[in-house]
């Protein structure tokens, strides 16, 4: 069986899992699915290995730090500034800081950092939750909701690797 046959079965099956479990019976933990999906896709973009999984997570949770800051900036100074311009500077502060940051070997996965940035602020934005970004309940708190989808989503796409190679030994060992 290919490779690609293998990531085939382990990807659709997990993503189909995923989808049911946390849309349906673990709804509550407001964990989101579309921020497994991008962590997902980055352990794959990052070369879909352990090493993957070691610098996306760090990234993604940095990732996800700065936007949560930067987020924080906006509420506070969006009537000052308008949220366009407060928005503008808070985009390019966060920029900055992550790739400052990539000079440090746990942070270097600039994409990775830039993905936490862009979930936390898409969740928060789209999903209305900027006035719950100091919410002590961490099923509710943007930051929180973000960090544990994006480290899900890093450690399902190494789940499913793991998977395609376990397939890949299992079918070794019938043919020999």
């Amino acid at each position: 069986m290919s490779l690609l046959t293998r990531l085939t079965i382990s990807i659709g099956l997990l993503a189909g899992l995923v989808t049911w479990v946390f849309v349906g019976p673990l709804s509550a933990l407001n964990v989101q699915v579309w921020a497994i999906f991008i962590a997902w896709a980055s352990y794959y973009h990052s070369g879909g290995t352990s090493k993957a999984l070691q610098s996306n997570i760090p990234c993604h949770i940095f990732g996800a730090l700065v936007g949560w800051v930067a987020l924080i900036l906006i509420t506070i100074y969006s009537q000052q500034l308008g949220i366009a311009g407060i928005a503008g500077i808070a985009v390019f502060l966060g920029a900055v800081v992550i790739v400052q940051f990539s000079k440090f070997n746990l942070l270097s996965n600039i994409p990775s950092a830039f993905y936490g940035f862009a979930t936390i602020a898409g969740y928060s934005f789209l999903a209305g939750k900027l006035d719950q970004l100091y919410t002590p309940a961490p099923l509710e708190n943007p930051l929180s909701v973000t960090i544990i989808s994006l480290c899900l989503g890093a450690v399902i796409g190494w789940l499913s690797e793991s998977l395609a190679v376990t397939m890949e030994s299992k079918t070794q060992e019938r043919t020999t």
